[in-house]
């Protein structure tokens, strides 16, 4: 939002004006900053008057308005409904996952496509004589080493904590003039700050950020006070003084509670609920809840008011809708049940429940005053158990003032889920469980989006494994064509499972490609070193998983504590060695990693710094059957696949903040920190693979930083310090690359194995895009297809 704040009768052109965005990647010079690509533009032909704001969101329409059309499938809303009239301009995000042409987009949309508080956003004033000066900027501290912001985010105003990322910041009413010097502006405390932070913009209540309403800051700006007559009602007894609202019974929390009073400007709030959990399933306000307000000014007034619910009067005929528990039992995160109209000419509504929902429930979801009453009048005069549209729901109150409400359940939808929620071989020999991949009878490496997969079958085991399937939805349809043989084509050796959803028309097929395994006797062993057979790089944007093969034949299990793996800048692999080896590299020795084997503790590496400890990590299992693989997963986020999630459960060393991780180490670095195995795709960074040959290393008795003791296997990664180019692309988020299958050993060459194209590389490129028909968050998810 921007104010004007020249004298009486001078107008604005704000034709003049650029307004742009700068990313947390791009270096910036505080005078001069260049915006990010698509992420600025000039304001429009308009002269803001001297007191007037100019007011700019970012709009959701595409969506809701699917929703409309099939809510199981779609947002209901986007943008705060207040936006639609208060934004001067609205930038129309695009929400159609295929590009779809009523998508309405606004160019460069980009400008307010921020992320968690660490975006500059600045306005720059263009001269009639063609030049131009940057006159104001929020967030643009620029501090990091190649002066770009700290990717982080999440930076301090006036001493509020991450106040970027968890507040609405609001300039104060005195300053007069644009500030550069964010770092000066932003202040260390209140007093010092120009910026008054308003906690809680993100939701952290029962309802979304979208549904929230827009605090009355925005459009306007002045020098508002808190004071007696600021909370003005005709329903709510306000004691200023005492800091107590006494609210009729039947009013809602949240932000509901607003509507009871006038709207004046300037004003924020937060709702906080009593601590009694037995309150917690009520959206009416109960005694005990608190109302902070907040009103921005010359400086901040707050002030915290005690809610005190009146008794219901004796003609209270409303209902209202109650929260349902999480499957836990608690309402954190909670939504209401059903939403009901409140003083609707005519009649109010109860809607979006459930098809056919049943009478008894809906009273369990609904509240009422004590002393009423209720009864269901079925629209057809029949007695049912289930509810149906045009049924009314009676309220008589105690002085039998009568109430109805019509009931609108929701149409019947079809559900669109086809996946399925297994794949098992009930027949297994109990000796196969848990190893080569199985989780008991289920085929390795299952998941709901992953759809294709290959099953070896023992060379002991007769016959073909009769595979069986079964739907997450148990109205889905299942189809099973059969193998016919284990020694024909792939077509003949792989069973297909064609799910079709409720709705006939969502249909998903997995394969199971099966291979027999070849009797031991009949195989000619050959012993061969690991190489590495897969690289998934930002599942949803935030995790790394690489993949070592053994791709030995006819051998015991090979004890990958006989190699190390290295992730580090170093393009000369011998300097790689020697590197975060030395008393100073406590935090980045990680760097390398000898499975299943730690480095001494930082007390002890002070001393005798790149050394092992002697004891095997009984945490991590180093060996490696013929044909499995060793998975090292860097997992920062799980957002859209929960968990478990199939490829971190397939990881041997997996790097994360999970509870459920596997972490060998517990001291800095902690697993999940960037100093181990992770890196950003233009660090320059780089994948080693050695084999140690030097028993003294395992030992710990000499440390592991001796070109002489290493024989290199594997470079995985570009000379110097650009991104990785692979196939001809530069690597990007959600980007998989598989060693096609006659490749047989790694590459020792830097970018070796990467080629130019799809042709000449030893990898098969994938990336979101060719998963885009699986929808979301499939095409996001697929992308860890093979790991394990």
């Amino acid at each position: 939002e921007y104010r004007n704040k020249t004298g009486i009768g001078q107008h604005i052109d704000l034709s003049q004006f650029e307004f742009g965005r700068v990313g947390a990647w791009t270096a910036a010079k505080i005078d001069s900053m260049v915006p990010d690509a698509n992420s600025s533009f000039m304001l429009p032909a308009t002269m803001l008057a001297p007191g007037e704001s100019f007011v700019i969101a970012i709009a959701f329409d595409w969506q809701p308005e699917q929703w409309a059309k099939d809510p199981t499938e779609y947002w209901r809303s986007g943008t705060k409904n207040e936006l639609w009239w208060l934004a001067d301009i609205l930038l129309h995000y695009p929400e159609a996952p295929v590009n779809d042409p009523t998508d309405s987009i606004t160019p460069n949309y980009q400008t307010l496509e921020v992320w968690n508080g660490r975006d500059c956003l600045y306005l720059r004033h263009h001269l009639t004589n063609g030049d131009s000066v940057l006159i104001d900027q929020v967030n643009g501290l620029f501090n990091d080493v190649n002066n770009s912001n700290p990717d982080g985010g999440h930076t301090d105003v006036a001493g509020y904590p991450e106040a970027t990322w968890e507040c609405t910041l609001v300039r104060r009413f005195s300053v007069k003039e644009g500030n550069l010097d964010f770092e000066n502006a932003r202040g260390e405390d209140l007093a010092e700050s120009e910026w008054i932070p308003i906690p809680h913009q993100l939701g952290h209540w029962e309802v979304s950020y979208d549904y929230r309403r827009q605090f009355w800051t925005t459009g306007n700006h002045g020098n508002y006070v808190l004071d007696e007559n600021t909370l003005e009602s005709s329903t709510v007894d306000v004691d200023f003084a005492a800091g107590i609202l006494t609210v009729p019974w039947g009013v809602r929390n949240d932000d509901s509670i607003m509507s009871e009073f006038t709207r004046k400007p300037g004003i924020a709030w937060h709702y906080d609920y009593a601590p009694s959990f037995e309150d917690s399933a009520f959206n009416s306000c109960r005694t005990g809840d608190t109302l902070t307000l907040y009103v921005c000014g010359d400086s901040l007034g707050k002030k915290e008011f005690r809610i005190e619910v009146a008794p219901p009067t004796t003609d209270a005929n409303i209902v209202i809708p109650k929260y349902v528990p999480n499957s836990e039992g608690f309402y954190d995160g909670a939504g209401k049940f059903c939403w009901i109209s409140d003083g609707i000419p005519g009649m109010d509504t109860i809607f979006e429940i459930p098809y056919a929902l049943r009478v008894d429930t809906l009273y369990k979801y609904l509240e009422k005053a004590p002393n009423a009453s209720w009864e269901i009048v079925f629209v057809d005069g029949q007695t049912r158990t289930d509810l149906k549209m045009g049924d009314l729901l009676r309220v008589t109150a105690e002085n039998n003032d009568v109430k109805d409400y019509y009931i609108k359940p929701s149409p019947f939808y079809a559900s669109h889920d086809a996946r399925l929620s297994m794949i098992t071989w009930p027949d297994i020999p109990e000796f196969y469980k848990g190893i080569y991949g199985w989780v008991g009878d289920t085929i390795p490496g299952f998941s709901p989006t992953n759809y294709d997969y290959t099953v070896q079958v023992p060379f002991d085991v007769e016959g073909i494994p009769a595979l069986v399937a079964k739907t997450q939805d148990l109205n889905a349809k299942l189809e099973v064509d059969r193998a016919v043989t284990l020694s024909g084509s792939v077509a003949d050796k792989t069973v297909t499972f064609i799910s079709t959803a409720e709705d006939d028309t969502s249909v998903i097929e997995y394969k199971v490609a099966l291979e027999k395994e070849k009797d031991p006797g009949d195989i000619q062993p050959w012993d061969a070193e690991p190489f590495m057979s897969q690289f998934v790089y930002r599942d949803q944007w935030a995790n790394n998983f690489i993949e070592f093969v053994n791709p030995s034949v006819g051998f015991d299990p090979k004890d990958f504590s006989d190699y190390m793996i290295y992730c580090g800048p170093h393009d000369n692999q011998a300097d790689a060695i020697r590197a975060y080896g030395e008393v100073g590299d406590t935090l980045n020795k990680y760097r390398k990693y000898i499975p299943g084997r730690r480095w001494l503790n930082n007390d002890e590496w002070a001393i005798t710094p790149g050394m092992l400890m002697t004891e095997p990590d009984q945490t991590v299992n180093s060996l490696v059957y013929p044909g499995d693989v060793f998975v090292i997963g860097q997992v920062r986020s799980i957002g859209q696949s929960g968990y478990p999630w199939y490829a971190a459960e397939q990881c041997d060393l997996l790097l994360s903040n999970l509870t459920e991780a596997k972490t060998p180490w517990d001291e800095e670095p902690r697993a999940g920190d960037s100093e181990s195995m992770d890196i950003w795709f233009d660090a320059g960074i780089h994948y080693y693979l050695w084999k140690i040959m030097n028993d003294s290393i395992k030992d710990g008795t000499k440390a592991a930083t001796d070109p002489n003791d290493f024989e290199l296997l594997e470079a995985f990664g570009n000379p110097g310090t650009s991104r990785m180019i692979i196939n001809g692309r530069n690597i990007d988020q959600i980007q998989s690359f598989v060693r096609k299958p006659q490749y047989y050993m790694g590459d020792t060459v830097l970018s070796g194995s990467f080629g130019t194209d799809d042709a000449t590389s030893e990898w098969i490129f994938t990336e979101r895009n060719t998963y885009v028909a699986l929808g979301w968050p499939a095409d996001i998810l697929a992308i860890c297809t093979g790991i394990g």
